[in-house]
C-alpha cells in the first residue's frame, strides 16, 4: 500500500531547487563533457604541428643527424651524436692491408 503526503510549501520549494539545481550540474557536466572531446581530438593535432616546427627549424640550422631535438622557449636544443673516431693510422701510413700487397 502507498500513501501520499502533501509536501509544506517550504519543503516543496527546497525539491524545486535541489531539481533544478540538479539539472543545471547536469547540463554543464554535458557541456563539459563535450568541451573533454574536443580538445582530446585538438591535441594530437597541436602535438603534430610542434614535430613539425621542429623539423622545420632542424632543417633551417642545417643540421641532419641528432638523436632528439626540442624547442624550449626561445631556443632549439638538439642531442647531437659524439663525432665517431676515425680509425688509427698504421705506423707505416699506408692504409691498412696496403703493405701486405707489396712484398
Amino acid at each position: 500500500m502507498q500513501r501520499a503526503f502533501s509536501l509544506q510549501p517550504e519543503e516543496h520549494k527546497q525539491v524545486q531547487a535541489l531539481e533544478t539545481e540538479q539539472r543545471n550540474l547536469l547540463a554543464q557536466l554535458g557541456q563539459m563533457s563535450l568541451e573533454k572531446k574536443r580538445i582530446t581530438k585538438r591535441l594530437p593535432q597541436i602535438e603534430e604541428a610542434q614535430r613539425g616546427l621542429v623539423r622545420t627549424v632542424v632543417q633551417r640550422v642545417g643540421v641532419e643527424v641528432f638523436n632528439a631535438a626540442r624547442i624550449d622557449g626561445a631556443n632549439l636544443l638538439l642531442d647531437i651524436p659524439d663525432a665517431p673516431l676515425a680509425p688509427p693510422a698504421p705506423p707505416d701510413g699506408k692504409p691498412n692491408g696496403s703493405a701486405a700487397l707489396e712484398n
